[in-house]
């Protein structure tokens, strides 16, 4: 999603702008869908708030799910997201690229 961040700015925002953005964007959603504790996705945004790094983007759901769409995580119908289950602890959520947009809309 960081990298999707990064397209839709012409990549006028770095990568690790994006990036962080994208973290803070997959904390937020992952939390939204009970799959972390929101205490996590707190501690994510406090982190990188406290480090100066964006959090939030005006780019919509649709404009990062078209480009989540061309990013190299996806094969077949699912993309990999790496989303946070404790600080420092992630795994790979397989979402359905049908699913993917209102996981994103989740995090914004």
């Amino acid at each position: 999603i960081g990298h999707g961040v990064e397209a839709q700015s012409d990549f006028t925002i770095t990568h690790g702008q994006a990036v962080a953005i994208g973290m803070a964007i997959v904390a937020k959603a992952t939390a939204a869908c009970r799959e972390c504790d929101p205490e996590i996705r707190d501690r994510i945004v406090s982190i990188l708030k406290k480090f100066g790094l964006p959090v939030s983007t005006d780019y919509t759901s649709a404009e990062l799910y078209q480009s989540a769409l061309s990013d190299k995580k996806q094969m077949g119908g699912t993309v990999n997201l790496i989303v946070p289950k404790t600080i420092g602890s992630c795994w790979i959520r397989k979402t359905k690229v049908e699913n993917l947009e209102s996981f994103i809309k989740a995090g914004l």
